[in-house]
C-alpha cells in the first residue's frame, strides 16, 4: 500500500484522484486486467481456505512466456 505521507501534495491529489475513480469503478462492476490479479491475490492472501483450496486442487502451474509474467502472477502461484 502506498503511504501518502511521503508524498508531495501534487502527488497525494493524483493518487487520491485515481483512487477514488478506481473504486467508482469497482463499485460499478468493472475490473481491469490488472484489477483482477490484485483482487485475486488479495482474496488468497486473506482466506486461508481458499488458499488450501487451490493448492490442493492444482498441484503443479505451468508458466508459459514467464519472461512476461507480472511479479503478481508469480506472487499468486
Amino acid at each position: 500500500m502506498l503511504n501518502l505521507d511521503l508524498c508531495n501534495a501534487e502527488d497525494k491529489t493524483i493518487y487520491k484522484s485515481i483512487f477514488q475513480m478506481k473504486m467508482m469503478i469497482l463499485k460499478r462492476g468493472i475490473l481491469s486486467y490488472s484489477d483482477i490479479f490484485m483482487l485475486g491475490n488479495e482474496c488468497i492472501k486473506k482466506i486461508p481456505e481458499l488458499k488450501n483450496y487451490f493448492n490442493y486442487r492444482f498441484k503443479y502451474v505451468f508458466m508459459d512466456e514467464v519472461q512476461d509474467t507480472k511479479k503478481i502472477s508469480t506472487e499468486i502461484t
